[in-house]
C-alpha cells in the first residue's frame, strides 16, 4: 500500500481539527484587511467580520504561491509518500490551482528520478 498525504486549501471548509485528525495538510490563505495581515483561519471569524465592517476596503486573499508548493511537494517526497493530492479552489477563482500544477512541473523537472516513484496530482 502507498504512503499517500492529502492537501488541501481554507477554501475548503475543513475545520484545522478535522485537517489534523485526518492528516491533511490544510493551507490557509493570506488576507488583508486594512492594513492587517493574516492567514485564513488565524483569527477568530467573529473577530474577522469585526475587521471588515471597520476596514473602509474589501478583504484581499492572495493565492497560495508555486514556491510554496514546490516546498510541500520536496517536503513530502522526502517523507516518503508516493501518491500527493492537492485538492484546489476552483481554478477560475484564484491562481492556486495554477500554482499548483506548476509547481508540479517545477519538481519533477529537477528531479527527474522521482518520476517512476512519485505521483502529484492536483484536482
Amino acid at each position: 500500500m502507498s504512503k499517500i498525504k492529502f492537501i488541501t486549501d481554507s477554501a475548503s471548509d475543513i475545520t484545522k481539527e478535522d485537517a489534523e485528525r485526518l492528516g491533511i495538510d490544510l493551507r490557509c490563505f493570506p488576507i488583508t484587511v486594512g492594513e492587517k495581515s493574516f492567514h485564513d483561519g488565524d483569527i477568530p471569524k467573529n473577530e474577522y467580520y469585526e475587521l471588515i465592517d471597520n476596514s473602509p476596503e474589501l478583504p484581499v486573499h492572495s493565492q497560495l504561491t508555486v514556491f510554496e508548493f514546490e516546498e510541500l511537494y520536496g517536503k513530502y517526497a522526502d517523507e516518503g509518500y508516493e501518491d500527493i493530492f492537492f485538492i484546489s479552489i476552483n481554478a477560475a477563482g484564484s491562481a492556486t490551482y495554477q500554482n499548483a500544477c506548476l509547481a508540479r512541473d517545477n519538481y519533477f523537472s529537477e528531479h527527474p528520478d522521482k518520476k517512476d516513484s512519485l505521483r502529484i496530482r492536483v484536482l
